[in-house]
């Protein structure tokens, strides 16, 4: 296998080779290599090479780590929106925010999108491509058991129930499957639409293990114990739905595109928005965004420069129109731009725009140790979906690795 994949030679040989990084290939390799071209093409004095992808944002921050040890980092990397912090504080990224490609292209971006990238007042990164949680019912299995099609259910206790009544219908048939791996970011959001908090909103205090996050932590263990969620990993569940086989699956919006696809007239599927539970809910951002490791001058400036072009219409258009992750320009639904009418051809997508006022940052734990901290929640809420140990001592056991690794109070 190569060790970097290029996509296009321009016709006149570039002056900067940018090697770029990414993960999910399954997602993200279509769009990468298509928007590569278009950019290369209208800057032939850069070239973009591609690193092979990783699986997914842990992945991506493991081998990042790695790199950095070897001193072998790409000048670019999509890194997830919730690991840029942990970058930032190890120094593996470099601020972009005095650039002015990235000053031009913030013109027209959402702002609370925009600020998804920031870490200690300065720009570290501009999102990509942002997600929020969504649900995706199978109707025909809800139908079969009892529930109505057309009257969803938009609670806790009801999804539970709904999804109990699917898996008692046999066939190996699961009737809900929940996003609790591989990493919190749902955990978070259950946590966000009850009005608590993964930390204080300084970054002194661990505070999941308050009332919130005990609450969230015993919906995990019902979906386990009650609706019988099978210990799957989230691609193994997506499959599962896809097949049939899932009542409900509660994932990414950012897999609207290839479910649809993937379902095609097998089932009538639907999406609805993710359960609030308080006044004051909020939802955590998922999806990428584009940070520069590089240190050189010349790669900074281009760096920029292609970064600008991702967020920009063109590139945004198609990275919408191949999944079902949101813009970080809005205005692109507006009569005129690259995506004006689209929300009449998807009524699917519309369900994203409805959750937008509520999205907020998908936390990054502080400190070097980010991300092991969010290997050692996701591991405790893997003990509690399984039943092996309860929900009190899976979050007891979660907030003191998290402390040790933190210094969180």
């Amino acid at each position: 296998m190569l060790a970097a994949l290029l996509l296009v030679r321009p016709a006149h040989a570039a002056s900067v080779e940018l090697s770029v990084a990414y993960s999910q290939p399954q997602v993200f390799r279509g769009l990468m290599e298509e928007t590569a071209q278009l950019f290369m093409r209208d800057n032939p004095d850069i070239r973009i090479v591609f690193r092979p992808p990783t699986e997914g944002y842990v992945d991506m921050m493991e081998q990042t780590l790695r790199q950095a040890i070897t001193n072998t980092l790409p000048a670019v990397s999509f890194q997830g929106l919730y690991l840029v912090a942990s970058l930032a504080d190890r120094r593996l990224i470099a601020p972009i925010d005095e650039q002015p490609a990235i000053h031009a292209a913030l013109e027209g971006t959402h702002t609370a999108m925009a600020a998804l990238g920031r870490r200690s007042d300065r720009l570290y990164g501009l999102p990509f491509s942002v997600s929020l949680p969504l649900i995706y019912f199978n109707l025909d299995l809800v139908a079969r058991a009892g529930g109505d099609p057309a009257h969803l259910p938009e609670g806790w206790n009801d999804l539970i129930s709904l999804g109990a009544r699917i898996s008692a219908l046999g066939d190996n048939t699961a009737g809900l499957w929940v996003r609790y791996y591989p990493d919190t970011w749902y955990w978070q959001a259950m946590i966000e639409t009850r009005g608590g908090r993964m930390i204080s909103e300084d970054e002194t205090r661990l505070t999941f293990d308050g009332p919130e996050g005990l609450a969230a932590a015993r919906i995990l263990a019902r979906v386990g114990t009650e609706a019988r969620m099978p210990d799957i990993s989230y691609a193994q569940a997506r499959q599962a739905f896809v097949a049939g086989r899932v009542g409900i699956f509660m994932g990414s919006s950012s897999e609207l595109a290839r479910l649809e696809q993937g379902v095609g007239t097998r089932f009538h599927m639907r999406t609805a928005p993710f359960p609030l539970d308080s006044e004051a809910p909020r939802l955590p951002s998922g999806g990428n965004a584009a940070v520069v490791h590089s240190r050189d001058a010349a790669q900074q400036e281009a760096a920029a420069r292609y970064i600008a072009f991702m967020v920009g219409p063109v590139a945004q258009a198609i990275m919408v129109r191949n999944t079902g992750y949101m813009p970080i320009r809005m205005d692109m639904f507006e009569p005129g731009g690259t995506l004006a009418g689209y929300l009449m051809e998807r009524p699917s997508y519309a369900t994203l725009i409805r959750q937008l006022p509520l999205a907020g940052p998908w936390l990054s734990f502080p400190g070097p140790n980010g991300l092991r901290a969010v290997l050692a929640v996701r591991d405790s809420l893997q003990g509690v979906v399984t039943g092996r140990v309860s929900p009190e001592e899976g979050v007891r056991r979660a907030a003191e690795q998290v402390r040790q690794l933190t210094g969180l109070k």
